[in-house]
């Protein structure tokens, strides 16, 4: 009877704040926390004469909270670093200006050899998207086109090389997630890294107070607490269209053609690993009309119109098999796969629409089943 009072509470709780999953968090941690110092309390100064059972009980509520947080409401105590977070930190001049700039959606992060260190969670500290910081271990793909293009950008010399002894000697790829470190404090963009920037949706950069960025398409807004604060003068794509691909089965030589050379150019030519992803290229030139018309974290709702041949959508997302899409002008499932090495694409079909994009966060049987097995194991140690 106590479970199934326990589960309504969790329901209703659910459909009064699913709103705000953020604040569902916070009171479903803080309960967890409150119930667990409860029996830790009774079990320490034996408050109660036979204890054992209602301990046990309040240990098993405390540590299922969360669990059913996760499974109900998508939220979990940590750090994706694409998306921006709204923490408090007390506000300084750096974070002042920022704020005079809402229009920038993602930034990266650049040290100089002399200037001041730059923490990798810098951008969600400050309430703005990133693409460095400590990343979910499952995201390997993205952060091997991180590192990849971190040595190309460091100057280092025979990259493959390079990377291969790195992936050897790092044991866990998101520790090595760090701001791209010039190695002079001029630094001059390259073709590599500017696409690097184009498929993330980079459109500002916070450096080292010296740092000096020698392009035309890169301003200066100012300095202050030791950093620089710059702008990409033109717009970055929110996706990228093409009917155009190329086939790479290999990861290393996916990412060799992507930083090596100057061959690529993908706002022209998506990269896949899956043959057949097309089942023949068009050599249609007219563009559809696409919009976004709905953006928020795990879902993306898209317009296209007059589409003359099929073609693949890649949003600056990174993939994951739990993204899946929907033609909802006629319920047509809609094939999603990993293009540019880690990114999200979508095979957008020929005519018009409108399309649901949605990151379907709920647990599987199987990590229910773990997480109840490991709450279980852990009430042993008590």
């Amino acid at each position: 009877m106590m479970y199934i009072v326990f589960i309504c509470s969790i329901i209703v709780i659910h459909n009064l704040f699913k709103w705000n999953k953020w604040a569902v968090e916070s009171l479903y941690i803080g309960l967890s926390c409150a119930l667990f110092a409860l029996g830790l309390t009774l079990e320490r100064y034996s408050i109660i004469k036979h204890p054992s059972l209602l301990v046990r009980m309040i240990f098993i509520i405390s540590f299922l909270l969360p669990i059913f947080a996760r499974l109900f409401f998508g939220v979990l105590p940590g750090t994706l670093t694409l998306e921006p977070q709204n923490l408090y930190y007390p506000p300084t001049a750096f974070d002042k200006m920022l704020k005079q700039h809402p229009d920038l959606r993602r930034t990266a992060l650049i040290t100089t050899p002399k200037g001041a260190e730059i923490h990798p969670n810098t951008p969600m500290i400050l309430g703005v998207a990133g693409i460095t910081g400590y990343r979910n271990s499952l995201l390997k793909d993205y952060m091997e086109v991180f590192h990849y293009h971190r040595l190309f950008f460091e100057n280092q010399s025979n990259v493959p090389e390079r990377y291969s002894d790195f992936q050897k000697r790092a044991v866990y790829l998101s520790n090595y997630l760090q701001p791209l470190q010039a190695p002079q404090k001029i630094v001059k963009l390259s073709k590599a890294t500017k696409n690097y920037f184009l498929i993330h949706g980079v459109d500002s950069i916070i450096g080292a107070d010296d740092l000096n960025i020698i392009d035309p398409d890169w301003i200066q807004l100012g300095k202050k607490n030791k950093l620089s604060l710059w702008k990409y003068q033109k717009k970055q794509p929110e996706f990228i269209f093409s009917r155009s691909i190329h086939y790479i089965k290999e990861p290393i030589e996916q990412l060799n053609y992507m930083f090596l050379g100057g061959r690529w150019e993908p706002e022209k030519e998506i990269l896949v690993r899956e043959k057949n992803v097309l089942s023949q290229e068009s050599q249609e030139d007219k563009m559809p009309k696409i919009k976004i018309l709905e953006k928020t974290d795990g879902y993306r709702r898209i317009d296209y119109e007059k589409n003359n041949a099929p073609g693949i959508l890649m949003l600056p997302v990174t993939y994951g098999a739990r993204w899946h899409a929907q033609d909802i002008s006629n319920h047509q499932l809609l094939k999603t796969f990993k293009v540019n090495y880690a990114f999200l694409g979508v095979l957008i079909p020929k005519g018009s629409g409108e399309i649901e994009l949605i990151y379907n966060d709920r647990a599987t049987l199987v990590n229910q089943i773990i997480s109840g097995l490991g709450s279980d194991s852990r009430l042993r140690i008590f």
